[in-house]
């Protein structure tokens, strides 16, 4: 009977394992549902003027919607004309949307 018992034992182990493995999966996976990812990519280009190039990729579960950007904690909408040329697509006139698994890049052109 012992061991009967051992074996048992051992199954229920096993079971309460997995199930905690299965959880712990699960919450994991979950985790991306609640965040977003923005990506930041610095350019110059060489025969041009020098821009900054930001990529933006929703891995969350919420649609995103950027409506200001900052560069040293300045609102680019206010340097416009003495430090920035132009935003593409412009965020001062209406805001962008991005959806859950897709990616968006907005260009600022500097002077």
């Amino acid at each position: 009977m012992g061991g009967v018992g051992k074996l048992v034992s051992t199954v229920m182990i096993l079971a309460i394992s997995l199930m905690l493995a299965v959880a712990v999966s699960h919450l994991v996976m979950s985790f991306s549902k609640h965040y977003t990812r923005v990506e930041v990519i610095a350019s110059s280009a060489h025969h041009g003027d020098p821009s900054i190039v930001v990529v933006v990729r929703n891995l969350g579960s919420n649609t995103l919607s950027i409506i200001d950007l900052h560069l040293n904690k300045v609102p680019v909408a206010s340097l416009i004309g003495d430090s920035i040329q132009s935003i593409n697509p412009d965020i001062t006139k209406s805001p962008i949307q991005v959806k859950p698994g897709e990616g968006r890049e907005i260009r600022i052109d500097l002077n």
